[in-house]
């Protein structure tokens, strides 16, 4: 967890983000995006939001990907970061890793629609 002081940047998108009120359950927000689809630039990051006010954060840029693949990252680097032994809500804009973290019995499906951001995610 992140132990320094938020600087009144991060505060403010923490207030933007949840409507000035902590969550009552850790929440990691997700997101990545792609400069050019396929093929472009690609960046990722998490934030872990507790219910205690403590959050967590994490970004990461890669040459190149797509939009889903972005996003894939960013929910695998929340995994990583995030206790296995608490619940957690996972937060995205993503339609692709709803449909694949609300349909688990649809996942065999999903590796013949993106085989690349199936090989990030499969692991967990």
């Amino acid at each position: 967890m992140n132990k320094e002081m938020p600087t009144a940047r991060t505060k403010s998108l923490l207030k933007e983000l949840t409507g000035n009120e902590l969550p009552e359950t850790t929440t990691a927000y997700v997101h990545g995006s792609c400069l050019r689809n396929p093929g472009g630039r690609i960046g990722s990051a998490y934030l872990i939001l507790h219910p205690d006010g403590d959050y967590a954060y994490g970004t990461q840029a890669f040459i190149s990907g797509t939009n889903m693949l972005s996003d894939a990252y960013a929910l695998l680097m929340a995994f990583e970061a995030l206790d296995p032994s608490s619940p957690a809500v996972i937060a995205t804009d993503s339609i692709y890793l709803e449909k694949m973290l609300l349909h688990v019995s649809r996942a065999p499906l999903l590796p013949k629609v993106n085989r690349a951001v199936w090989e990030v995610i499969r692991p967990f």
